[in-house]
């Protein structure tokens, strides 16, 4: 039988140290200081010596109150200082433990500054809020790539539905509905590139007559008569180059020239026989 004076680091009680290591007085107390796992949170852990049997070794970072088992001490928290707790540097949720704090009044914050700009200044961090930069040649591949699948370019695309096909607004359904009373068949455009001043551009025509190869664009007077102030140059203009870049004929009609009989006589007028 061992004399030596033994203390339950659970309940502190004396006991005679015959159970296990002789840190428990039995099986109970072992399993209870498990389960608490103290080893594992050491800012909330008070060490006594001699042990306190009357309290605990767990201590309120708010109040500083003291209690046997860690889960008796979070749910003091949860009920007496919950807007704090909430908030706190312990929960996940909550603010962070520099938060408020500079180099000027923080020994740590200030370290790790000196830290960062080191190594951003030597190359060894690269600054995420820099950005990834592409060369000119990937810059110049990705654009020959959208232009290929007919990506980009400006969309003003409102949406209106046609029988199943979505046009830009209602001069365009104005003249759909006319193609159809008079059995015109005609389909949407792809786009065409043109050149104007040393740029390479983008133009959709809106309608394309396959029975007689032309293309179609209605528009208010504003942009026939006017210059674009997105492009600074009047969409005639425009118009022009494409057809002479890309050897196509394409009408233009304002609003009073949204009609067949009108389209029929501009194209009789302009092709041969």
């Amino acid at each position: 039988m061992n004399n030596e004076n033994h203390f339950c680091e659970w309940c502190h009680k004396e006991h005679d140290g015959t159970f296990g290591s002789g840190r428990f007085c039995s099986k109970s107390c072992r399993s209870k200081y498990s389960s608490s796992k103290m080893k594992h949170h050491i800012n909330n852990f008070i060490k006594h010596d001699p042990p306190i049997p009357a309290k605990g070794n767990w201590k309120c970072v708010w109040c500083g109150e003291i209690f046997r088992t860690r889960r008796e001490m979070q749910n003091h928290k949860h009920e007496k200082h919950y807007e704090y707790h909430k908030a706190g540097p312990h929960n996940k949720g909550g603010r962070a433990w520099n938060k408020g704090l500079t180099k000027e009044t923080n020994e740590i914050v200030k370290k790790c500054g000196l830290s960062l700009s080191n190594n951003i200044k030597n190359g060894k961090v690269k600054p995420s809020f820099l950005g990834k930069h592409h060369t000119n040649e990937f810059k110049q591949k990705q654009r020959e790539n959208a232009i290929k699948q007919g990506l980009g370019g400006f969309n003003m695309r409102r949406g209106i539905d046609y029988n199943g096909v979505k046009l830009d607004s209602s001069y365009e359904v104005e003249l759909a509905k006319s193609l159809d009373e008079n059995n015109v068949k005609w389909q949407r455009c792809t786009k065409f590139s043109y050149h104007m001043n040393g740029k390479l551009h983008h133009y959709t025509p809106d309608f394309f007559l396959p029975d007689y190869n032309v293309y179609l664009d209605p528009k208010n007077d504003f942009l026939i008569d006017s210059i674009n102030p997105k492009l600074g140059y009047k969409d005639v203009d425009k118009i022009h180059q494409v057809e002479v870049e890309n050897n196509i004929r394409v009408i233009i009609l304002n609003k009073d020239q949204l009609s067949w009989e009108f389209i029929q006589h501009q194209i009789d007028h302009f092709m041969p026989g």
